[in-house]
């Protein structure tokens, strides 16, 4: 009897999302612990928006970089920092 790639890729995916959700809970168990001093801070920064950027001047070139991730803030809100 042999297993098809599909049930055995459910069967990972499965065991990886079990992980995950008691990764989860372990984290929302030692939030208090680790970040508890900071969380006022952590809920008050925008952590869902990064900009990077760099000045080269004998180029005159001023590079900047951004990565906004919609929604990180409300996550880590929920999931994290909510005690």
């Amino acid at each position: 009897m042999s297993i098809s790639f599909e049930n055995k890729a459910q069967q990972i995916l499965s065991e990886y999302q079990m992980f995950m959700n008691e990764y989860f809970e372990q984290a929302k168990m030692m939030a208090p612990m680790v970040i508890g001093p900071y969380i006022e801070i952590l809920k008050a920064i925008d952590l869902g928006n990064y900009h990077f950027f760099h000045m080269i001047p004998r180029a005159r070139v001023y590079v900047e970089v951004g990565i906004v991730l919609p929604n990180l803030n409300i996550f880590l809100n929920d999931r994290v920092l909510n005690q």
